[in-house]
C-alpha cells in the first residue's frame, strides 16, 4: 500500500505491522498534515473470532474519537473499504515508555511525576467521559520528542452504556491487569489506576512488580502484595512506597477513588518532610554535634496543584503549563494552593540525644543545655552564577541574588531535559546552601519556543540585575485551563517607558498577536505600568481555550523603539515572524534601544 492512497490520505510508509494489521505514516492533503493509519482486515463472516476483532477495531475508534485531550492520542476519522477498516489518528514523532524502558534508561525523580502526571491527566479525562481503558502500559503510552505522554490503544475500552464488552471476559496484559480483570470481574475506572500503579513501580525501580507466566502473574497479583519500590532501587523515595501499595491494593475500594487523588498523593509524597519537631521538655544529654556538611540548595519542587491560564480571541488553539515537575510543565520552586511561594528545603539535622539514666536519690539532676542546631553555611560563588543563568540554552529567566542572605529568587521558564539538567547543576555547584523562591515554569522542548526564547533573552535584565523585568502573569493566578475557560492576563511594563507587544505561540505553530489587537498602533507606556490586555472592558481577557489543546506560551516583550515599522497581522505561522523578529530585534540592539521580555506557559484541555 506504501506509496498508494487510502481514501483521501496519502500512504508514505508502514510504521509497524502486527498480526492483525499495519500501521502507516500518512499525508492529510485537505488540511495538510501527518496522521497515523492504524488498518485490520475485514474478516469473513463465519470468522467469531476475527468478528470480535474487528468489533475492538470499531469500539477503539468510538473509545478514542470520544475523548480529545492532550494527553491522548487524538482520533480523526473511521472508514471501510472492501477489504480493510481503518481509523485515521494523530501522528506521534516519538516513541513508546516500552522502547525507553527496554533501554534500561533511568529516571529522575521529576521525569517520573511529570509522565505520571500527565497519564492520570489523560485517564482522569477519560474516566469523566465513561470511558475506562482496561490495558493501560508502557506500550502503549506514547512520548512525543518533547517528552508528552499520549495514551493510545483504546482496542479494549470499556465504554459506559456500551454492551461492547461483558462481565466474565479476561482482556488485558498479564503484568498490568488488575486482579477483577484476572477473575472476570466488572471493572471500572479504578481498574486503570491499578495499571497506572504498575507503572509507576515501573518507572522507579526499572522492573515490573510481577513476573513470570501468566498463570504465577495472576497467582501473584491475586495474593501477592508487590515489593516495596524503595527496597529495589536506591534512587526510589521511600514515601513513594505508600503511592504505590495503594495503587496495586488488591480490593478496588481500596485504591484511590480517581485519577486526581492519586496524583495529588504523589505531590503528596515529592514534598520533602519537615524537620523533626524539637520538644522542649525531653531530658538530654548535652552531646557535641558533628559539623555539618555544606549540602546542595534542593532544586526538586514542593508541587502542588496549579492554577490554570489563558486562551486568545475568538477561541485560541490550546494553551500549556505543565507546572510540574511532573507535565507537563517543570516546577522548580513549587506554590502553594494559595500562591504563596513554599521553598524546598531539606531537613534540619538531627540532635544527637540520649535518654538520661535517673540519678541516685541523693544526687541533683544534671542541668541539661541542648546543643544549638548549626544550620549549613551557604556557599555562593554569584558571578559563576550569573553567567551559568545567563548561558541557559531555552529559557528565559530573572531574578535577584543578594550580596547577603542565604536565599536567593528566581522566576521564569525554561525546557525540560538537559536545559533543566544544566539549571540545577548550576544551582548545585554555584548556590550551596542557598534557599530559593520564587516559580520556574517548565514545558517540553519545542523548537519555535526555544528559538524565541533564545532570541529575547540575552538583551534583556540578566539574572542578579537590579533592573525592574516586564512580568506577565494569569490574571487569576491558574495556569492551567479547561475547554472554554477564559484567558485573563495581567503584565507589567519593564524598568523604562516604550511599547509593549504581547504574543500567544501556540502549539500547532501559529502565533497569534493579541496586543496590540486588530493592527492597532503600538502605545508608549510608562516604566513598571500594569496593564490588563484585551478589549475595553474584558478585564484582561485575551480568549477562551480551544482546541488543540497542550503546551502554549504566552510572551510579553517590552521595546524602547518600535520592534517594526508596520503592524503584524491578527495570526501567522511562528516560523515566519520568528524570523522576522530576529531581523527587527537585531536592528533594534543597532540602534541602541532596550528590550526585555517574560514568558509565561498555559496547558490547556
Amino acid at each position: 500500500m506504501e506509496g498508494g492512497r487510502l481514501g483521501k490520505y496519502e500512504i508514505r510508509k508502514a510504521l509497524g505491522k502486527g498480526a492483525a494489521g499495519t500501521v502507516y505514516e500518512a499525508w492529510d492533503p485537505a488540511i495538510a498534515r501527518h496522521v497515523a493509519i492504524k488498518t485490520v482486515k475485514l474478516p469473513d463472516a463465519s470468522d467469531e473470532e476475527a468478528q470480535e476483532q474487528l468489533e475492538r477495531f470499531r469500539r477503539e475508534a468510538q473509545a478514542a474519537g470520544r475523548l480529545t485531550h492532550p494527553n491522548i492520542v487524538g482520533v480523526f476519522d473511521y472508514g471501510e473499504t472492501d477489504e480493510i477498516a481503518y481509523i485515521v489518528m494523530e501522528y506521534i514523532d516519538g516513541e513508546s515508555l516500552k522502547a525507553v524502558l527496554d533501554r534500561r534508561d533511568t529516571f529522575h525523580i521529576a521525569d517520573v511525576v511529570r509522565v505520571m502526571d500527565e497519564l492520570l491527566a489523560g485517564l482522569g479525562y477519560s474516566h469523566e467521559r465513561g470511558v475506562v481503558h482496561r490495558d493501560i502500559k508502557p506500550a502503549n503510552l506514547m512520548l512525543t520528542k518533547q517528552g508528552q505522554v499520549k495514551i493510545a490503544d483504546f482496542g479494549i475500552a470499556r465504554i459506559e452504556s456500551s454492551g461492547l464488552t461483558q462481565v466474565g471476559t479476561i482482556m488485558g496484559t498479564p503484568a498490568y491487569m488488575s486482579p477483577e480483570q484476572f477473575t472476570g470481574l466488572a471493572v471500572d475506572a479504578r481498574t486503570d489506576l491499578y495499571s497506572a500503579g504498575v507503572v509507576l513501580f515501573q518507572l522507579l525501580t526499572g522492573e515490573r512488580p510481577f513476573e513470570g507466566s501468566m498463570t504465577a502473574i495472576m497467582q501473584k497479583a491475586l495474593n501477592t502484595a508487590p515489593s516495596r519500590p524503595s527496597d529495589l532501587a536506591v534512587t526510589a523515595p521511600v514515601a513513594f512506597d505508600a503511592v504505590v501499595s495503594r495503587a496495586m491494593a488488591k480490593r478496588p475500594e481500596d485504591r484511590y477513588a480517581d485519577a486526581k487523588s492519586f496524583a495529588a498523593a504523589l505531590h503528596e509524597a515529592l514534598a520533602p518532610p519537615p524537620p523533626p519537631a524539637f520538644d522542649s521538655d525531653a531530658t538530654m544529654l548535652q552531646a557535641q554535634p558533628a559539623a555539618p556538611t555544606p549540602t546542595a540548595a534542593r532544586v526538586d519542587p514542593v508541587v502542588a496543584p496549579k492554577k490554570k491560564g489563558s486562551a486568545l480571541l475568538p477561541v485560541i488553539a490550546g494553551a500549556a503549563i505543565f507546572l510540574a515537575l511532573a507535565g507537563g510543565a517543570w516546577l522548580l520552586f513549587g506554590g502553594s494552593p494559595g500562591h504563596s511561594p513554599e521553598i524546598a528545603q531539606s531537613a534540619a539535622p538531627a540532635i544527637p540525644s540520649t535518654p538520661v539514666q535517673p540519678p541516685a536519690p541523693q544526687l541533683a539532676a544534671p542541668t541539661v543545655t541542648p546543643p544549638a542546631v548549626v544550620a549549613p553555611a551557604a556557599t555562593v560563588d554569584r558571578r559563576a552564577l550569573v553567567a551559568a543563568i545567563a548561558g541557559l540554552p531555552c529559557a528565559l529567566l530573572n531574578g535577584n541574588l543578594p550580596e547577603e542572605g542565604s536565599w536567593l529568587s528566581l522566576n521564569g521558564v525554561i525546557a525540560d531535559g538537559t536545559p533543566r539538567a544544566a539549571l540545577d547543576h548550576a544551582l548545585a555547584e554555584n548556590a550551596q546552601g542557598m534557599r530559593p523562591e520564587g516559580v520556574v515554569q517548565g514545558f517540553p522542548t519545542n523548537p519555535d519556543y526555544c528559538r524565541m526564547l533564545d532570541i529575547l533573552a540575552p538583551l534583556g535584565p540578566r539574572f542578579g540585575d537590579a533592573t525592574l523585568p516586564i512580568s506577565v502573569r494569569a490574571l487569576d493566578g491558574r495556569t492551567r485551563l479547561l475547554t472554554d475557560e477564559a484567558i485573563k492576563l495581567r503584565v507589567r511594563m519593564a524598568g523604562f517607558a516604550g511599547e509593549m507587544r504581547i504574543d500567544y505561540l501556540s502549539i500547532d505553530g501559529s502565533v497569534y498577536h493579541v496586543h496590540p489587537a486588530d493592527g492597532a498602533s503600538p502605545r508608549i507606556y510608562s516604566p513598571g505600568q500594569e496593564i490588563t490586555p484585551g478589549p475595553a472592558n474584558a478585564d484582561g481577557k485575551i480568549g477562551e481555550v480551544g482546541e488543540p489543546y497542550g503546551y502554549d506560551m504566552i510572551m510579553a516583550t517590552a521595546s524602547s523603539l518600535p520592534l517594526f515599522a508596520k503592524p503584524r497581522p491578527a495570526s501567522e505561522p511562528t516560523a515566519s515572524y520568528l524570523k522576522d523578529l530576529e531581523t527587527a530585534v537585531d536592528g533594534l540592539h543597532k540602534r541602541g534601544g532596550r528590550v526585555d521580555a517574560a514568558a509565561m506557559i498555559l496547558l490547556t484541555g
